[in-house]
């Protein structure tokens, strides 16, 4: 029979190998937790850019609709120079008139580009800063992928060797569990109380060690007293109470008695 190795080495390999596995684990949860984040995220930038986008082309229409009043007071202005040129006079009124105009187009046109200029801006700006977040976003993404892969196979490591400490450690046992078995069958003293009257073997000062009985009860080859088991249950009541013992105590202990191996009732088909 096979001696069994040592245990240290395996046990090292299980508990290495669960201590691995369930670092895998949380560092593959923080990953999956950042992964959701980063995830949800880009899906609000996409909702904000469409909100964005959106807001540009309503700019951009409202400025073609100014634009469109702006040839309206150019058109104005150019028929009001044309019936001045027509009439070959310009009156107090009119030239007033075409001169408030002319500079309400200038102040209009001023402030109006300065204006559209600044929002055009902002909002590209806007635009530039969610895309920039968003490769950012997706870089991150593709890093927590390469890292997952990395814990993975972390676990799966961890996981093996935790297999292979698990089950040397198995086979070292049954083998432990052979020797023991081989031992107990091929020695003489199987229990550790008497199999007559149950008093513990390491108490009896005179044991022989060579059988599974005290020797008050047993000596020679031979049991001392050859009585029947209820009237050796009265003997042994007897000493308990001399101790000591209280009525429960006894009663419990004369109740183990009958299930020690003296008294066992072995089948037969002899009568």
């Amino acid at each position: 029979m096979n001696l069994p190795s040592s245990n240290n080495l395996w046990t090292l390999f299980l508990t290495g190998g669960i201590l691995i596995m369930i670092f895998s684990f949380s560092e593959l949860e923080e990953i999956r937790s950042k992964y959701n984040e980063y995830i949800i995220s880009l899906e609000k930038s996409k909702e904000i850019k469409t909100q964005l986008n959106k807001s540009l082309e309503n700019y951009r229409n409202q400025l073609r609709l100014d634009f469109k009043d702006l040839i309206k007071i150019h058109k104005n202005i150019e028929l009001a120079d044309s019936l001045t040129k027509n009439t070959n006079s310009l009156t107090d009124t009119v030239r007033i008139n075409r001169l408030l105009a002319e500079n309400n187009m200038r102040k209009f046109e001023s402030n109006k580009s300065k204006k559209d200029l600044k929002t055009l801006y902002e909002l590209a700006e806007d635009d530039e800063s969610i895309d920039k977040l968003n490769s950012a976003k997706r870089k991150q993404i593709e890093f927590l992928e390469e890292n997952k892969k990395d814990y993975f196979f972390l676990l799966i490591l961890g996981a093996a060797l935790a297999i292979l400490g698990f089950f040397k450690l198995m086979v070292n046992q049954r083998t432990t569990d052979k020797i023991l078995i081989h031992q107990y069958l091929n020695s003489e003293v199987k229990y550790l109380k008497c199999q007559s009257c149950g008093m513990k073997l390491e108490f009896d000062d005179n044991f022989d060690k060579k059988s599974n009985y005290c020797s008050f009860c047993y000596s020679n080859g031979a049991f001392n007293h050859e009585l029947s088991e209820k009237e050796f249950k009265v003997l042994i009541d007897g000493k308990l109470k001399e101790i000591g013992f209280s009525k429960v105590q006894r009663l419990l202990f004369l109740w183990k008695v009958s299930s020690l191996e003296r008294w066992q009732i072995e089948f037969t088909w002899n009568k």
